[in-house]
């Protein structure tokens, strides 16, 4: 759960509300800064345990996709980004790459289980070792 329920109601701002309410844009950013989530999350939460109307929630998502439609076209466009194998060793790690891909070179464990430990198809195991060794 991004925003635990309890945790929530914990804080001072949100436990001084006993009826749904429309908050505030500070309120909200300052709120969502606290929990390390979206304004979007954070409005859908408080719909979701009683503090916030679920009107205000239409409105301000509408809001916000229309933020959000503005903020992506005023992006570059991305070359693509890095290759697969990059992703992985970064999001996996080297260490628990090689300990995976040693444990299939000495027979301890299958393809299909390196395939399931890495969550990457067989046919782009040999590039992550291989990236995972560099």
């Amino acid at each position: 759960m991004l925003v635990p329920r309890q945790d929530l109601l914990n804080q001072p701002l949100v436990a001084s509300v006993r009826e749904p309410k429309e908050w505030s844009l500070d309120e909200l950013d300052e709120l969502s800064r606290m929990f390390g989530t979206s304004q979007e999350a954070l409005r859908r939460r408080l719909t979701t345990i009683g503090r916030a109307t679920r009107e205000f929630y239409l409105q301000m998502r509408g809001e916000f996709l229309h933020r959000y439609e503005v903020h992506r076209r005023s992006r570059p466009k991305s070359s693509g980004g890095p290759d697969w194998d990059v992703m992985r060793v970064r999001d996996l790690g080297r260490r628990y790459v090689r300990v995976v891909t040693d444990a299939y070179a000495r027979d301890a464990i299958g393809l299909s289980t390196v395939s399931d430990f890495l969550g990457t198809k067989v046919k782009h195991i040999d590039a992550i070792r291989e990236r995972a060794d560099r």
